[in-house]
């Protein structure tokens, strides 16, 4: 409504600047109303010619009419023609007339422009005020429902997260089920590492020849070797083995390999796997240990120990101790749990 009342004031200022311009160009102390007719300017000539005394007209040699039998009578005087001042100004008032004419036409024409341009600025308006307000409305909803989505999502968030919880707290139970199962497994079915197959072998020297110096034949190193088994259920890991060839009458109260470390190395052994292992003395047999020994005067003993450790990470420690029974011609436990212990 604003915009139309300031465009209705320019419109009636842009008249008015029209019509002074136009009043500038019609002569002073003339008016429409007294050139509209031509009989009043033939009056106000009379009037003017009334007021000038017969005298003056004798003066310029008019003749005076004279009427000896007429009763109050005058002189009649025919009307003048008009002269071209005259006509210039009822041409000017003409053009001024037309002008205002037209630029009352022009003036009409223009503010029903102006107001048909104004309504069409209207329309446009409320369509785009509509348009706005459809969008905001669009924007509102879009809005609440990206709210109710995101509402929805945080909902769906929250029960992915206890669920994921719930199942990591099973993950969780299920691990210490298996670890309890695997440790009940592992106590209840134990590795357990046997030794077994004691014999000596044959000396390969240069060019793969066999020497002739075997077990407790002089100058002999009394090479041999074993088995070491995993005979239980579950894996072992071999920590440690320590192995030599003891001679003597009989076995001594501190076994020989107290404070002494074997050969370190790990190795895991499924449950019925095995590897070997092999045992000799650092000196030869000279001749008379040698005779001896054939003489079961002194024996020969394997001895031993192995430790290794089970899943749960156990230690545990297996003691072996074999004689060489010249008459059976095989190594056979000793009977002594000192040198010869069940893990």
């Amino acid at each position: 409504m604003e915009v139309i009342m300031k465009f209705l004031a320019i419109i009636f200022f842009f008249l008015a600047i029209v019509l002074s311009i136009g009043a500038q160009e019609v002569p002073p102390n003339t008016s429409p109303s007294a050139t509209a007719k031509s009989g009043s300017a033939v009056t106000k000539l009379d009037s003017k010619n009334k007021t000038e005394s017969p005298e003056k007209n004798h003066s310029q040699g008019l003749p005076v009419p004279t009427c000896d039998g007429c009763f109050n009578s005058y002189p009649v005087e025919n009307p003048q023609a008009k002269t071209k001042e005259e006509e210039s100004k009822e041409a000017s008032l003409d053009r001024l007339y037309r002008r205002y004419l037209c630029a009352t036409v022009v003036g009409v024409i223009g503010g029903f422009i102006g107001l048909g341009i104004l309504f069409w600025q209207s329309w446009l308006l409320r369509e785009s005020v509509k348009a706005t307000r459809d969008n905001a409305a669009a924007a509102l909803a879009g809005a609440r429902a990206a709210e109710a989505n995101a509402s929805g999502v945080e909902s769906q968030n929250a029960t992915l997260k206890e669920t994921l919880a719930a199942i990591t707290r099973q993950a969780e139970i299920m691990d210490r089920q298996t670890i309890a199962t695997e440790k009940t497994l592992v106590l209840t079915q134990r590795p357990r590492i046997t030794v077994v197959a004691f014999y000596f072998t044959e000396i390969k020297g240069v060019g793969a020849v066999y020497l002739d110096t075997i077990g407790t034949d002089p100058d002999s190193p009394c090479l041999g070797q074993f088995y070491i088994v995993n005979t239980g259920g579950t894996r072992a890991r071999l920590q440690e083995i320590y192995c030599d060839v003891f001679i003597g009458s009989g076995l001594p109260m501190k076994r020989p390999y107290e404070g002494k470390v074997g050969i370190v190395q790990e190795i895991a052994l499924e449950p019925g796997q095995s590897i070997t292992h092999q045992f000799s003395r650092s000196q030869p047999l000279d001749e008379e240990t040698s005779l001896k020994i054939r003489q079961n005067i002194i024996y020969i003993y394997i001895i031993g120990r192995i430790g290794y450790i089970d899943d749960l990470g156990i230690w545990r420690d297996k003691a072996f101790c074999r004689k060489l029974d010249r008459i059976k011609d095989r190594f056979v436990p000793v009977d002594n749990p000192d040198y010869e212990s069940q893990d």
